[in-house]
């Protein structure tokens, strides 16, 4: 009886080559998940910049469509927002004699960066 109580008590708990195993299981998972952290904060700037630069795009194109047609194009100068520099471009073809002429507004917007450029196009008719 003096040996299987022995027995138990020598199997009981975790020994340290177990504990040392488990440790080295979770840290392994913590550094994998630190890895992803540089990733993922580039993609929300990225994610940011083109979410400002949609606005600045989808901004213009409101101002030409409620312009007399055909809108004229005047130059924008650049735009810092939250430490970044956009640049607006805005291009209007005008197709068609009056009073059936349509014009095509397309509106770029561009930054420096990973993403760098989105450009939104809308057809106004007179």
């Amino acid at each position: 009886m003096n040996n299987k109580a022995n027995k138990k008590a020598r199997e009981a708990g975790y020994s340290i080559i177990e504990t040392v195993v488990g440790a080295a299981v979770v840290a392994a998972g913590i550094l994998g998940l630190m890895s992803l952290t540089p990733v993922s904060s580039d993609n929300m700037v990225a994610s940011a910049s083109t979410t400002t630069a949609l606005t600045l795009a989808t901004q213009k194109i409101e101002e030409l469509k409620n312009a007399p047609f055909p809108p004229a194009v005047l130059s924008d100068p650049p735009q810092t927002l939250k430490g970044v520099t956009y640049t607006r471009l805005s291009t209007v073809n005008t197709s068609g004699t009056a009073p059936n002429r349509i014009a095509a507004i397309t509106v770029t917007v561009t930054w420096p960066g990973r993403a760098g450029s989105v450009a939104l196009t809308t057809v106004l008719s007179e």
